[in-house]
């Protein structure tokens, strides 16, 4: 074809089908009250410490963003922690974690108003043991659901090798409202750790662990000890960190802190052994609402996610009961974890083992449940300071936590 600006070659291209997703290094998820970006290289917010990403920003108006460096981690020794977070020296990120397939959107949704799907793998680490991942990330514009971004991480061994006692987490430098000057505290009961200002909670942050429901470590890590001085973060640091071996569930100062939340062990048999774990980023700007946001997003998570989901749980009970607070004079809380349904009986004690009180019997679904005790037995008496005990009881097993009543 000729025309007076030149010629060319006619050319057009017929599709059939939907055409290909467009994939992206990374992307926002920005439907709700929440900014967070998600990446293809196993870091969360951005790639690396000022690099390319958003970040995270709560709420979604907040002056300053709340992430320094997050990233996803897996490891079970000093010699296999793949990660994409602070390395040698701290200045360096570590970049264990390969790109198999990049971020996309998933349309439509399976259980989120916003998702995004990516594939990593270990093959970038120095001793690579044939570990994928599949990341699957979501966020929800509806009413009462908007304060949290969920992000899930389906492991798979697909060397030809076991890999055993494996942890993984999610490590994170928060830096609320852009000062390195922060406080970090732990909710063991929900699996919470949160990053806050100096006495004041406006812009915090903190990180759930969604499934499974026993935590390896939610812990505070100081910057001035393990990220900053030369010769620092080791491997050895990191592992320890992600299987709880070194473990601070508060900050003691305000100051620079990151902070880490792990699940683990797992055992992943040669040829596709399967694990899974869920996180929630959540935000509040009281510690009541960064409470109440953590509880809807676990609560969505096991409505929307988790049926659908690989399970990490055993075929006996594995029970996270605790009672908060403990001592208390007037009304605990009993939170019980259950990774599958079942007949179930909560009952207080006394010293001698007798029944005092039974606050449950009947058949309870997988999930968390929340119980409370008044202090009273069963004729309604309020019962006489002291040592009782809780006794949680399934087909599989008893599980027994103290209590300490104040008078």
């Amino acid at each position: 074809t000729a025309a007076d600006q030149g010629y060319w070659e006619p050319y057009f291209e017929t599709r059939i089908g939907e055409p290909p997703p467009t994939k992206k290094l990374w992307a926002d998820h920005d439907n709700n009250d929440m900014i967070l970006s998600v990446t293809s290289l196993g870091s969360i917010g951005t790639l690396g410490p000022y690099d390319e990403g958003s970040g995270l920003k709560y709420p979604r108006n907040a002056p300053h963003g709340a992430i320094y460096f997050t990233g996803f981690a897996c490891g079970n020794g000093p010699d296999y922690v793949v990660d994409r977070w602070y390395g040698l020296t701290s200045s360096s990120p570590q970049a264990d974690w390969r790109a198999v397939d990049t971020l996309y959107a998933l349309m439509p949704p399976r259980a989120g108003g916003q998702e995004y799907l990516a594939v990593i793998d270990d093959s970038a680490h120095a001793s690579p043991r044939g570990l994928t991942v599949t990341q699957w990330s979501a966020s929800v514009p509806d009413p009462g659901l908007r304060d949290f971004v969920v992000i899930t991480f389906d492991l798979k061994n697909q060397g030809a090798q076991p890999i055993d006692g494996l942890y993984a987490g999610i490590l994170s430098d928060f830096d609320i409202d852009n000062t390195a000057t922060n406080d970090v505290y732990t909710d063991a009961l929900r699996r919470l750790i949160y990053t806050v200002r100096p006495y004041d909670f406006e812009y915090a942050v903190g990180i759930k662990l969604l499934s499974p429901l026993n935590a390896a470590n939610l812990s505070a890590v100081d910057n001035s000890v393990y990220v900053d001085p030369p010769g620092m973060i080791t491997e050895a640091a990191k592992d320890s960190f992600l299987r709880g071996a070194i473990s601070m569930p508060n900050s003691d100062g305000s100051r620079n802190w990151s902070c880490v939340a792990s699940a683990g062990p797992f055992d992943l048999e040669a040829g596709g052994g399967r694990a899974f774990g869920a996180f929630a980023f959540v935000g509040g700007n009281t510690e009541q609402e960064m409470f109440e946001h953590a509880d809807s997003a676990q609560a969505w998570f096991d409505r929307s996610v988790a049926l659908a989901e690989p399970t990490n749980a055993p075929g006996i009970m594995q029970v996270v009961l605790a009672a908060a607070p403990s001592p208390f004079r007037d009304r605990a809380q009993l939170r019980l974890a259950l990774p599958q349904p079942g007949p179930v009986s909560v009952e207080v004690l006394d010293v001698e083992g007798r029944v005092v009180k039974v606050l449950a019997r009947g058949r309870f679904a997988r999930g968390e449940h929340v119980l409370g005790w008044d202090g009273r037995d069963e004729a309604g008496r309020r019962v006489a300071g002291g040592i009782y005990v809780y006794r949680v009881a399934t087909a599989s097993g008893t599980v027994n936590r103290k209590a300490v009543v104040l008078r």
